[in-house]
């Protein structure tokens, strides 16, 4: 009799080890189940494995009209607000083209450029061509300096009301015109252009920044218009010929 009894408790105990806890059973393709003791999952988490076959996958869509960081390296964007991205200084030393997208990819999400940060291609001697989208509304202080290889060109942005100045070889400036839409002549516009002889302001104009005709030493004469009511510090210093 007691030879049964342990039996039975032997019998009764492996029951209890087969049916405690909760399993949590996993289906796979093929029908295997797996099960799992729910008392032993520490934490459940899905994982994307690695596919070598590159044929299956698809590559992501990309509007036409957004560019993907990578696409323009290696220029480097910083945002700036939920919407809107910088292009900061870089290596760009060795570029002799530059493309600014107007818009510009970043962590799946898409932002306007709308900056040029200063000293953004500061030194970069090789770069013949820049195109630059109307998104651009604010362009740094001597973001182009010493970019003498390019197309010499008034460059003038944020809808046609500020001008930011000359830039390409300095010693192509030797006279200006500024548009009669620009109401704004940025700071250091035309910082260091010595062979500047002329240049006309419009009556638009109602600020000239600091430093912004710094080193025209070639310049003898400037008339500012009366529309100007501000005139930012050091603007005309060193323009040594000036009566």
């Amino acid at each position: 009799m007691k030879k049964i009894l342990l039996a039975l408790s032997a019998t009764f105990a492996v029951c209890l080890a087969v049916f405690a806890g909760t399993n949590m059973c996993v289906k796979k393709q093929n029908g295997d189940i797996l099960r799992i003791n729910v008392d032993d999952v520490y934490e459940v988490y899905f994982e994307d494995i690695f596919n070598p076959d590159t044929s299956s996958i698809i590559p992501p869509f990309i509007e036409p009209t957004v560019a993907d960081t990578s696409a323009y390296a290696p220029l480097i964007f910083e945002i700036t607000s939920d919407s809107t991205a910088e292009l900061t200084y870089g290596n760009y030393r060795d570029l002799d083209s530059v493309n600014i997208p107007a818009k510009v990819k970043i962590d799946e999400k898409i932002y306007d450029v709308t900056t040029i940060g200063s000293e953004a291609f500061y030194g970069c001697s090789s770069l013949t061509s820049i195109t630059i989208p109307e998104s651009v509304t604010s362009i740094g202080s001597e973001a182009f300096y010493d970019c003498d290889l390019l197309k010499p060109q008034l460059l003038v942005y944020d809808n046609g009301t500020k001008c930011y100045g000359w830039i390409g070889n300095k010693d192509s400036c030797i006279s200006v015109v500024i548009p009669e839409s620009v109401t704004e002549i940025g700071y250091d516009a035309f910082w260091g252009c010595r062979s500047l002889a002329s240049i006309t302001i419009p009556e638009s104009v109602t600020s000239i920044g600091s430093e912004a005709f710094y080193d025209c030493s070639s310049l003898t004469s400037i008339t500012i218009p009366k529309s100007v009511t501000s005139i930012g510090s050091s603007a005309f210093m060193s323009c040594s010929s000036l009566t």
